[in-house]
C-alpha cells in the first residue's frame, strides 16, 4: 500500500490504481460541445433560409395572383404601379405596395422582381391594359440573396428565386 495525495493505493494491481476517472465528463463534454455547437447552428441557419424562401414563394405568389386580377377593361391604368413600386424594380415605395406586403420578414430592398403578361416583361412604363386578355398568363419571379454565416464567418452565398404563374381573370 502506499498513499498518494490522501489516497491509500493499492499496489498489488498498478493499472487500477493509475486509472482515476476523475474528471473524464469533462474532457469528453469538451470534446463533444463544438460538434453540438455546429450542428444546432447549422440548422437554425437553415431554417431561416427556409423561411425567407417560403416568403419569398409567398411574395412571388401573391404578385402573380394581384396581377391575374389587374385586368379593368378600358382602363388606362397601369397595373404593375399599383401592385410593384412606384417607377421600380424593388419594394422601395412608400406606402408599401400590395406585394411586398406578403414578404414582411424580408428585406424589402433586396428583392427583385420580373413581371410578365403573356410573356411580355411588364414594367412600370410598359405594362398596358392591352396586355391583359382574360385567359392569358401572368408570371411573377422575384429573387432574394440568402447568406450561410456562422458565427459572423460567410461559407456561400447564394440565391434564393421563386417564380408562380396564374391565368388573367
Amino acid at each position: 500500500m502506499v498513499a498518494w495525495r490522501g489516497r491509500t493505493l493499492n499496489t498489488s494491481n498498478p493499472i487500477r490504481a493509475l486509472s482515476n476517472e476523475r474528471g473524464a465528463s469533462a474532457v469528453e463534454f469538451a470534446l463533444v460541445l463544438p460538434v453540438i455547437c455546429l450542428l444546432v447552428f447549422g440548422v437554425i441557419q437553415f431554417a431561416i433560409t427556409l423561411n425567407h424562401y417560403i416568403e419569398l414563394t409567398n411574395f412571388a405568389a401573391s404578385g402573380a395572383r394581384q396581377l391575374a386580377v389587374s385586368r379593368i377593361p378600358g382602363s388606362t391604368t397601369n397595373p404593375y404601379l399599383t401592385i410593384a413600386t412606384t417607377g421600380t424594380t424593388t419594394c422601395k415605395s412608400v406606402p408599401t405596395p400590395i406585394i411586398c406586403q406578403a414578404a414582411p420578414n424580408l428585406t424589402s430592398t433586396k428583392m427583385t422582381l420580373t413581371m410578365t403578361v403573356n410573356g411580355t416583361a411588364c414594367t412600370s412604363t410598359s405594362c398596358a391594359q392591352s396586355l391583359f386578355v382574360q385567359g392569358q398568363l401572368a408570371a411573377v419571379t422575384a429573387t432574394y440573396p440568402c447568406n450561410l454565416n456562422f458565427w459572423k464567418v460567410s461559407f456561400k452565398t447564394c440565391t434564393l428565386s421563386a417564380s408562380s404563374t396564374q391565368i388573367i381573370q
